[in-house]
């Protein structure tokens, strides 16, 4: 009985419940103080980061790539904004940690003979957020979403990029080798106008032969002229896309 007397005094005596009061305060504090998790340790999914083979690295088609990757105008601007998101998501968590502001406090008061006296006296105010019904933490989860979807983006643009710049060096790699095959084509009917003129100045050839080989030769060029075409239009996209010249040669 005497146990139980003596809980019931602690449990209203106005000091033990200052000191309750003060605990809860406190744990509130420290709750407020707890870091939040990082955006790479979130639990929304990140993105992979692109990588390209081991193999193709090495080789002036995998560099090539990777530089137009590395310098496209797109790219840098996607990383300029997921520094400003990252600058805004460290913005918004700071709302969550203690504030801490340091003054001096001007007064005058009165010295000796009632001559004035000034006084500087330094302030220290601390200020912590310990309840806002989850907005705060609200407006970090949006951030860390705002941070994630740029990362997204930057993924999205960089695969583009690639693709982009496969394509450019492919094209101009296949149209070099029907530029070939077109030249030796060209080369092949102009040989072969050659002999159906000698044959026609030997009596030997009709003029129907002459036609047709004219024919072919006619339409062996108009190839040739529109690989040629082709081939500097995939040139000039390679510039586009690269910054620089088409090398001489492909590997």
């Amino acid at each position: 009985m005497r146990q139980a007397q003596n809980a019931h005094e602690q449990q209203t005596d106005p000091r033990v419940q200052r000191g309750c009061a003060l605990g809860a305060v406190l744990a509130l504090f420290l709750a407020g103080c707890a870091p939040l998790p990082d955006a790479a340790t979130s639990t929304i999914a990140q993105p992979a980061a692109s990588r390209m083979a081991a193999s193709l690295a090495p080789t002036d088609f995998g560099r090539a790539v990777a530089g137009a990757v590395r310098t496209h105008p797109l790219l840098g601007g996607d990383a300029a904004r997921i520094a400003a998101a990252q600058a805004q998501l460290a913005g918004v968590r700071s709302r969550l940690w203690p504030r801490l502001s340091v003054g001096l406090d001007a007064s005058l008061g009165l010295a000796g003979l009632g001559s004035r006296t000034s006084q500087g006296l330094p302030v220290v105010q601390m200020s912590q957020l310990l309840f806002d019904a989850g907005a705060t933490r609200a407006r970090v989860s949006a951030a860390e979403a705002g941070l994630l979807d740029r990362r997204i983006i930057r993924e999205a643009t960089a695969a583009q990029v690639a693709m982009t710049a496969v394509q450019a060096w492919h094209e101009v790699h296949y149209q070099r080798q029907l530029l070939v095959l077109a030249d030796d084509n060209l080369g092949v009917h102009q040989d072969f106008m050659t002999q159906v003129n000698d044959r026609l100045s030997a009596g030997a050839g009709t003029q129907s032969d002459r036609l047709t080989a004219q024919s072919r030769l006619a339409t062996a060029m108009a190839r040739q002229v529109s690989v040629q075409s082709a081939l500097e239009r995939a040139e000039a996209r390679w510039r586009e896309v690269f910054g620089t010249p088409a090398p001489a040669t492909l590997t």
